[in-house]
């Protein structure tokens, strides 16, 4: 009887949500939704669970300096099996773009990050979410080399950037993982994977433009505008038109860093 006492307290939402709230992500992504359909249920409305799952964009208080939480999945998981995996592959074979020609990985991560309704597609970047993507532009002149950073951001508030669609990014060969984690290059032009394009003595300022983007790409230059039109030239480009629902942050338009 003590026993089945116990069991109950799983049937009150409330109680059970805050036990779940101290579960890491991949068990409640996977398993924990498993369990039963009452479960599955409460996963799948409660909004504070469906937050700490990266689907959810959690409410930004400037005011009170939210601190941002990167996606542990993607860190821990998709970045080194899945993004850098590919790119890797994709350096040796560059004109095989098709991700029915990646070689194999873990016959059940294989299943849960390839398909197409695949849910960590539909994740958030970070916790909460900034809105803006960092274009840092290279520019080497006289001898000199200078970074300028661009924020690209989507138009309206409740816009974020994908996992999905940096993922596709990957696939269409305009963004090329680099070691350091959320920090890409356009394939247009590089096709290392650290950083070597960029100067040393740069790296620290480069990465610090993190603090105020979901990712940084680095490029050579940027095309997307001219005189208020879209240029479509490269990888970079058209996928970035892809995204379609964004605009330069006026505020943060090549700016030196």
């Amino acid at each position: 009887m003590a026993e089945k006492e116990t069991h109950r307290i799983f049937l009150i939402p409330e109680i059970l949500e805050k036990i779940l709230l101290h579960t890491d992500i991949g068990t409640l992504l996977t398993s924990a939704q498993r369990v039963c359909c009452y479960w599955n249920a409460l996963i799948q409305r409660s909004s504070p669970l469906q937050e700490a799952l990266f689907f959810k964009p959690v409410e930004d208080n400037p005011r009170h300096g939210t601190k941002r939480i990167r996606n542990p999945l993607l860190e821990s998981r998709l970045w080194p099996q899945l993004f850098r995996k590919r790119f890797r592959f994709l350096k040796a074979r560059p004109n095989v773009p098709s991700s029915s020609n990646f070689p194999k990985i873990d016959p059940i991560d294989e299943d849960v990050y390839l398909r197409d309704g695949a849910s960590w597609r539909r994740m958030l970047i970070q916790q909460p979410p900034t809105r803006y993507m960092g274009i840092v532009e290279l520019h080497s002149t006289w001898g000199r080399d200078d970074l300028t950073l661009t924020q690209i951001g989507f138009k309206h508030g409740g816009g974020s950037l994908l996992m999905g669609r940096l993922y596709w990014g990957i696939v269409f060969g305009a963004l090329v993982p680099q070691q350091e984690m959320w920090v890409f290059c356009e394939g247009f032009w590089c096709i290392d994977d650290n950083m070597d394009c960029v100067p040393r003595a740069k790296r620290r300022a480069l990465l610090g433009c993190l603090a105020d983007c979901e990712v940084v790409i680095i490029t050579e230059s940027l095309h997307l505008y001219h005189e208020g039109y879209l240029i479509v030239e490269r990888p970079l480009d058209r996928w970035l038109g892809t995204l379609q629902d964004f605009q330069i942050n006026k505020k943060i338009y090549r700016k030196l860093i």
